[in-house]
């Protein structure tokens, strides 16, 4: 590992999935400043023991490396933001780390995890529905979710993206040019390449598949290939998803209020510095007094 002038710091983005941490991830790989894990869902954080971190595997560190960029998924539901943090704390990066919240409209994010869950992770819709109902409930209480953290670390540690700001080639370079002047880095130059990740079809892995990709992401050997080669690789063993076949009511699923409570809070939701949000955003979120 090559050694930088000083420490990095680290970067964890999180959101559900087909809510933007991909092209996020894609935007930040594009600065020498910044050092994204080399698996889309690394989760050294959340499944490695605290005792085991920080572990540097998977990171192209360079000399000018200031950041150690993790993205993930997995921070959306309740019970993994607890065991997150929870280890972040136990290793003491917490208040030394910065977060990203990628969070995208409530009822889209509702029927595309509903998707997520009764097709990739192999749950039944007659069989399951208390999990899956429970666990939509819960991926889309951003509230809570950004609560949890400000309750522990300052809102100027803390930067949400709305998922509306991420489908423009345009918005992009906006946003990308404002977590540049958050995280103190010279400014990146998004590409057209990275603009076209939203566009495309999305590919998901099969259950069974699924496990054993998860486990290959774990191995230095797969984490170290070069990106398009892992990028074909996923191609290869991945299908097409097509949300609009999904027979989804939301109202069947959500629970209303929270609903409503939520589509409130992104509709107000502007990307940025949570301490630059609208006040109708912060004042929902303050810090606590045990907060960094």
């Amino acid at each position: 590992m090559i050694k930088t002038s000083s420490n990095p710091s680290w970067l964890f983005s999180y959101g559900m999935p087909k809510s933007g941490t991909t092209t996020l991830s894609s935007i930040l790989g594009l600065s020498p400043d910044i050092s994204v894990h080399f698996a889309k869902e690394p989760n050294d954080f959340i499944d490695r023991l605290p005792s085991e971190l920080p572990n540097f595997s998977g990171y192209q560190i360079k000399k000018t490396t200031k950041y150690l960029a993790d993205f993930s998924t997995q921070y959306g539901t309740e019970l993994n933001r607890n065991y997150f943090l929870e280890n972040l704390e136990a290793v003491g990066l917490l208040c030394s780390s910065r977060f990203i919240f990628s969070l995208r409209e409530p009822r889209a994010l509702s029927k595309s995890y509903f998707g997520h869950l009764t097709r990739q992770s192999g749950l039944d819709p007659k069989k399951d529905a208390s999990i899956i109902s429970n666990r939509i409930n819960s991926a889309i209480d951003y509230r809570s979710s950004i609560n949890l953290l400000t309750a522990i670390v300052k809102p100027s540690q803390i930067f949400v993206v709305n998922f509306n700001d991420l489908m423009e080639l345009d918005s992009q370079q906006r946003l990308a040019n404002q977590l540049c002047v958050w995280l103190g880095v010279p400014p990146i130059k998004v590409m057209e390449v990275v603009r076209r990740n939203t566009a495309k079809t999305a590919r998901r892995y099969s259950a069974p598949i699924d496990k054993l990709i998860s486990s290959m992401r774990r191995i230095n050997l797969v984490r170290s290939l070069p990106p398009n080669v892992r990028s074909s690789i996923s191609y290869l063993l991945s299908h097409k998803i097509n949300e609009e076949t999904i027979r989804f009511d939301v109202e069947e699923w959500v629970n209303i209020i929270r609903l409503k409570d939520s589509e409130s809070f992104f509709n107000n939701l502007v990307s940025g510095p949570l301490d630059n949000s609208p006040s109708d955003v912060l004042s929902d979120c303050l810090p606590q007094s045990d907060a960094c």
